[in-house]
């Protein structure tokens, strides 16, 4: 699971335990291996994808999915080594969106700010922030504070993270379906951002293990544009 916020990213244990093994056998993974459950920074996946014959050597990376943590890990990888070559492959068009909000705790911006000044001040530039959040219950109103967040539209995000891409020199792949994995045998390093249905994640079940529990949930969203 790739998750904004901190800027890391989440394996499951199984594949921690692959790298390690792999690391063993092959000598190949440089950067800093994931802890037991298969956390490690964007930095690290960054260093594991060079090879053992330099630190300055090409590397092709290639982001299977054009969403917001497909895109963001894309401009910092591109942003960490401008010689890499990095491609983002979506199936959709770039105006293309689903859901319609984003919402960023104060935590996570300093998260941004951190990585990427530009994309910190584009998103700052064009957020709703609040610190109270009201509950308006049988006439009466409570209202909780110091929450601290900021929300903006998803297209909007998509938009920012996008012109970021392009500037720092990301190649970006609209419309295209990754069906053939094996186009993409060559990369370095393959990132499966293609959502809860993803191919990737689908094609190598056997590796990721991933587990599926349906369960009923009674949820509501409620918010303005």
């Amino acid at each position: 699971m790739a998750s904004l916020s901190g800027i890391r990213w989440i394996l499951s244990p199984a594949i921690g335990k692959h790298l390690r093994k792999h690391t063993k056998k092959h000598g190949r993974w440089l950067g800093g291996l994931p802890d037991r459950r298969g956390i490690f920074s964007a930095r690290d996946l960054w260093m594991g994808s060079c090879r053992r014959d330099g630190l300055n050597s090409h590397v092709m990376i290639v982001s299977i999915g054009g969403g917001a943590a497909g895109l963001y890990f894309a401009l910092l990888m591109k942003k960490a080594d401008p010689a890499n070559d990095t491609l983002v492959v979506e199936r959709n068009r770039p105006d293309d969106t689903f859901g319609f909000g984003v919402v960023f705790s104060d935590a996570t911006l300093e998260n941004f700010a951190e990585a990427d000044r530009e994309t910190h001040a584009e998103i700052t530039r064009n957020f709703d922030h609040w610190d109270d959040i009201d509950i308006h219950y049988r006439g009466e109103v409570l209202t909780s504070t110091g929450h601290g967040f900021s929300g903006m539209s998803r297209q909007l995000l998509l938009d920012i993270l996008q012109r970021r891409c392009v500037e720092l020199g990301v190649r970006l792949q609209f419309q295209t379906e990754a069906s053939d994995l094996g186009a993409y045998a060559d990369a370095d390093l393959v990132l499966a951002a293609d959502g809860v249905n993803s191919v990737v994640r689908s094609r190598y079940a056997e590796h990721f293990r991933p587990q599926v529990d349906w369960r009923g949930n009674k949820f509501v969203w409620i918010g303005r544009a």
